[in-house]
């Protein structure tokens, strides 16, 4: 966790395409159908989430905002994922 929100906090606003990677590795809403599935803990998660904010913090990136969003409303049930 202090990890993910170190990296995202230290590299605030500017949309890194490698911290990027690193933090949706921990959002399994995020991964595609075919990828493994992942045990991850609840607070690993929202870490993830908020560093995800961080990196994105102030950029408009309209497409990332819409599907954490979405995500934010609508969370997947148990077995979605």
């Amino acid at each position: 966790m202090g990890v993910l929100l170190g990296m995202a906090a230290s590299k605030r606003g500017t949309l890194d395409p490698v911290i990027s990677k690193m933090l949706f590795l921990h959002i399994p809403a995020r991964h595609p159908a075919t990828y493994p599935e992942l045990e991850l803990s609840p607070l690993v998660q929202a870490s993830a989430l908020l560093g995800v904010g961080l990196l994105y913090q102030g950029s408009c990136h309209r497409l990332t905002f819409d599907h954490l969003f979405m995500l934010y409303l609508f969370p997947p049930r148990v077995g979605d994922v």
